[in-house]
């Protein structure tokens, strides 16, 4: 008797472990339709669109609702770089407050990057003389100040340091111990699966009166992803590649600013001259590792779970630098002299992208939505 209840929890057991799998699986496989429901879809070419002018699936921009057609399809405006004219990126970052649109210009700014190679430097004094200074994500200023300066005017945050800077937000968030910083820009909060992240924000808005959050909006991210792809002729998502803070920063820095000076930044092939750099990924880390070098190498190269490419992300940059007026000081560099319409000779430029199944492109999605999202 005994035996037979035993067999028949078991059996139950069993069932219930399959009606629980059942369900996961169907989750999973409703999230990648929903998924590529959501997914950009440009033309159906694996490079971005030569004009300034593109067509969505409706899906593909959920709040965005200027322009739309019955036939579920938008017509969106996206500017990108011309010499002498920055992609204009500021009017898409909205106030979390009243929905404004930012507006902010200097003549002269400094963007501090989050380098290693700032320890040391002792360009706190040049860098607070500049009319703005830009920084990035949960970076501080306090017990740096010789090298990074004490001086805010806008922070651009990404979403997943959220969390960081609530936690710090009477260090980041203030200056001289009482004035607020000016302006907080923020992206990656549209994403269903970020809502942690709007509401910690939402928390610091009440706390902080003073300080303007503003977020990116939709299509302001997509205009991001897209001057990638236009720069590297390959696509972000296809490539399982996120953009850096410091590519939104530098997005926003050349549309806000007249004269830029980029500090900490280093050049596409530092990394590769300097195989044994001991440099800190960030200056206030309190470990040895990841070196710098170390991190942008191990980015540049991932394939599947998805990276970001610190090297092509600089080979752009000085192809910008001969566009706009930006200076890079510590280290101090040009851009080099080679054809701009050439692809890019960086090791996420150059490498085949193997056809995908559809097992390894579903595989993918899972993994994106399991590691990306949620981070």
């Amino acid at each position: 008797m005994e035996d037979s209840l035993s067999h028949g929890a078991y059996r139950c057991m069993a069932k219930q472990y399959a009606v629980f799998f059942l369900v996961l699986y169907t989750f999973l496989m409703g999230f990648v339709f929903l998924s590529y429901l959501y997914t950009l879809d440009i033309s159906g070419s694996n490079k971005a669109p030569a004009d300034d002018v593109i067509v969505l699936h409706k899906s593909s921009v959920v709040k965005y609702k200027d322009s739309s057609f019955d036939d579920g399809k938008l017509l969106v405006k996206i500017s990108f770089h011309q010499p002498g004219k920055p992609a204009a990126v500021l009017e898409h970052y909205k106030s979390l407050k009243t929905g404004e649109t930012l507006k902010k210009r200097c003549k002269k700014c400094a963007l501090v990057s989050s380098s290693g190679q700032m320890l040391g430097s002792k360009l706190g004094k040049e860098i607070d003389s500049m009319p703005c200074v830009i920084r990035m994500n949960a970076s501080p200023t306090q017990g740096y100040e010789e090298d990074v300066g004490k001086r805010t005017t806008v922070r651009v945050v990404c979403y997943m340091t959220a969390e960081p800077l609530a936690a710090d937000s009477e260090q980041l968030l203030t200056q001289d111990g009482n004035r607020s910083l000016e302006k907080v820009l923020l992206f990656g909060l549209n994403t269903p699966n970020h809502k942690w992240a709007l509401s910690k924000v939402e928390s610091l808005i009440e706390q902080y009166k003073n300080t303007e959050f503003y977020s990116l909006d939709e299509v302001g991210e997509m205009e991001s992803d897209l001057i990638f792809e236009k720069e590297t002729g390959k696509r972000k998502y296809d490539t399982n590649t996120w953009l850096s803070t410091g590519w939104l920063t530098m997005l926003a820095a050349l549309d806000m600013c007249e004269e830029l000076h980029v500090y900490g930044m280093v050049y596409e092939n530092y990394c590769q001259e300097n195989p044994t750099s001991t440099v800190k990924y960030h200056y206030f880390q309190t470990w040895d590792n990841p070196t710098e070098c170390d991190y942008y190498n191990s980015h540049e190269n991932t394939v599947y779970i998805g990276g970001h490419r610190f090297i092509t992300e600089k080979a752009i940059f000085a192809r910008w630098a001969k566009m706009f007026n930006i200076h890079f000081h510590n280290p101090v560099w040009k851009p080099p002299e080679h054809n701009d319409k050439e692809p890019l000779d960086t090791p996420f430029v150059a490498r085949q992208e193997e056809p995908k199944t559809l097992m390894v492109a579903l595989f993918e999605r899972v993994l994106r939505w399991s590691f990306g999202n949620f981070l």
